[in-house]
């Protein structure tokens, strides 16, 4: 379970649209020691990359043998930045949620992703998974 305490400031900022001060604050403090906090905060920063339409930093940073919730960032980031025609997309983000290990952060991307495809049932369906997230 991810403190939430310690995540609390950085979301809020990034719900307020302060992307670039949640990308000061992330990469100016050291790295938390527990795996799930570093998770949320990676994917905050990368969420913040993303709103600021830094589509090839997010893609070149993320190795693809990343998480599968930072892979579907990455998987966003490439749609975004204009391979918004490749099929494959869809049927790799599909292939993700159906990976072990995502979590709330890897169904707001993925509903992310199909609400610009305009897949709105395949994004309702990645919404509910978690019906008391704060996202949604």
């Amino acid at each position: 379970m991810v403190a939430v305490d310690e995540l609390l400031p950085l979301q809020n900022l990034f719900h307020l649209g302060s992307y670039q001060q949640v990308i000061n604050e992330i990469t100016s403090t050291p790295p938390p020691t527990n795996e799930a906090t570093k998770l949320e905060r990676q994917l905050l920063l990368y969420r913040s990359y993303l709103s600021q339409k830094k589509y090839n930093l997010v893609i070149s940073e993320i190795p693809d043998t990343a998480s599968v919730d930072l892979r579907a960032v990455k998987l966003l980031a490439t749609f975004l930045n204009g391979n918004r025609k490749d099929d494959s997309l869809i049927d790799n983000m599909r292939n993700l949620l159906k990976e072990v290990g995502g979590g709330p952060g890897l169904q707001i991307i993925a509903a992310t992703f199909f609400f610009h495809l305009e897949l709105y049932e395949d994004a309702l369906k990645c919404v509910v998974q978690f019906p008391k997230s704060i996202e949604w």
